[in-house]
């Protein structure tokens, strides 16, 4: 359980972070 939440988590930051970089480029 506890994994899967991390792996959750990484995704979610990883979205997070494409998105700010989206935002920055244009």
């Amino acid at each position: 359980l506890m994994r899967r939440l991390i792996v959750i988590a990484n995704a979610r930051l990883r979205d997070a972070f494409a998105e700010k970089r989206q935002v920055a480029t244009n």
